[in-house]
């Protein structure tokens, strides 16, 4: 087959869709995104793929054809079973996702595709390690990088030793539902003092200085270096686009928090080399990086 490739990635916010058709060396060759009409998971995914049989018309007027499809999920979802155990933000449990997006995809129209689906800040981390990953980190090769995304819902996609880090469930990364406070404010998951609470979108909205979030954020990313010292913390979503002055705030805390240890220089924080389309284009980098390096124990 001779027919050049390209990738299709998906990623499904909260109230939003964004489709992305991305070159095998990560440009961004297309791009539609919608707000998401109906959040139930059957409308969901016939929505998707409605906007993926778009984005693979336009790839076709180009003289390509997809490789495979990815998309991204803002909850935890594990590959093993191909089941999204929870999104939260989107009120969805225990939802057999896979399957019911091949059955959209299929009625809509698009010819079959491979497709792999991961969480939306693991394939956030994604873009960043397979199509920005260029540059060397204190002289090594950059194999760990964590991306936390910041919008309704927060999140952190984890790259350790060139592979995806999911946990046994898919749950790694859920640091929107670590606790900040005990007994503290009621969160969409039920319980109470998460960081989802202090620095979500909802939550930053309401304060007089949206920016001081960041001491909290900076909290958040101090706890993930200790535990996993990242040669690259990336911060990206619609918190951070909205409210720039995030990622200063929340490199000053953490800088104080590591000059008091006085054992390493903390990680320099980086903002999304694909901004608002980080989870898609990643998505669609899933694709290889699952051919390229599957996950460990899968």
């Amino acid at each position: 087959d001779t027919t050049r490739k390209a990738l299709i990635g998906v990623e499904v916010a909260v109230g939003i869709l964004r489709a992305v058709g991305v070159s095998l060396t990560g440009e961004a060759l297309c791009m539609q995104d919608e707000p998401l009409a109906d959040a139930s998971p059957r409308a969901t995914c016939k929505q998707v793929a409605r906007l993926v049989a778009r984005i693979h018309a336009e790839l076709a007027k180009l003289g390509l054809a997809p490789h495979g499809l990815g998309v991204g999920l803002p909850g935890a979802f594990d590959e093993a079973t191909g089941v999204l155990s929870f999104a939260p933000n989107l009120g969805w449990r225990n939802v057999d996702f896979v399957p019911m997006l091949t059955q959209a995809l299929s009625k809509a129209n698009v010819p079959p595709l491979p497709v792999h689906v991961q969480n939306e800040a693991d394939t956030a981390a994604l873009s960043e390690y397979e199509f920005a990953n260029s540059q060397l980190v204190n002289g090594a090769a950059n194999d760990s990088l964590i991306f936390v995304t910041c919008g309704v819902g927060v999140g952190a996609g984890i790259v350790l030793n060139d592979h995806l880090f999911t946990g046994v469930q898919g749950m790694a990364g859920e640091i929107g539902h670590s606790i900040l406070q005990i007994d503290g404010a009621l969160c969409s998951c039920g319980r109470r003092g998460c960081a989802e609470t202090f620095i979500g979108e909802r939550v930053l909205g309401t304060l007089k200085k949206p920016a001081d979030g960041g001491h909290y954020l900076g909290v958040v990313l101090h706890n993930l270096w200790t535990t996993f010292n990242p040669s690259r913390i990336v911060l990206g979503g619609s918190s951070i686009a909205r409210y720039p002055a995030l990622v200063q705030v929340a490199q000053k805390t953490l800088d104080n928090y590591a000059g008091h240890a006085s054992i390493a220089a903390a990680p320099t924080v980086q903002t999304a080399s694909y901004g608002l389309l980080a989870s898609a284009v990643g998505a669609a980098a899933l694709v290889l990086h699952h051919e390229l390096r599957p996950l460990q124990g899968r």
